[in-house]
């Protein structure tokens, strides 16, 4: 959680968080820029990718780590998928986690997608409805199967 609030907040707002502090910086930050107001399943993929990253070998983020190999790529596309398919199944285990972050990061957050209050209007969960009523009785025209 640390690393992601240091990506959208700066590094002073990540480090206080390390002690259970939460600031929200006066200057322009991400967060502000961008709207950032809860936690999403590619945040928590993104952070989880660059922490495995952060204490590998390798010197420099790449899809494929020169010295170690790890498929940075592929480890996030998997983390994501993990967390979207847990959110759509409403599974407890992942509602939990995106609940815990969006605690200690948007505390005052209006647009969880787990939290009472936010789940309703939360831009993942529309676009994720939009995807299923969309899908409803039409496959895609690539002859690949999806589960």
């Amino acid at each position: 959680m640390a690393v992601y609030t240091a990506i959208i907040r700066g590094v002073t707002a990540g480090e206080e968080l390390m002690h259970d502090r939460f600031i929200r910086p006066v200057t322009t930050t991400m967060d502000s820029i961008h709207g950032i107001s809860n936690t999403t399943p590619g945040a928590i993929a993104t952070t989880a990718m660059l922490a495995i990253w952060a204490l590998s070998g390798d010197s420099c983020l790449q899809q494929k780590g020169k010295t170690t190999k790890i498929n940075y790529m592929n480890l996030y596309n998997e983390y994501l998928e993990i967390l979207t398919k847990g959110l759509r199944k409403k599974l407890k285990s992942v509602r939990e986690v995106v609940k815990e972050w969006d605690t200690a990061i948007f505390p005052d957050t209006e647009t969880s997608l787990v939290m009472t209050g936010g789940a309703d209007r939360s831009g993942v969960t529309r676009a994720l409805a939009a995807q299923d009523e969309e899908g409803a009785g039409e496959g895609d025209d690539s002859g690949e199967e999806w589960e």
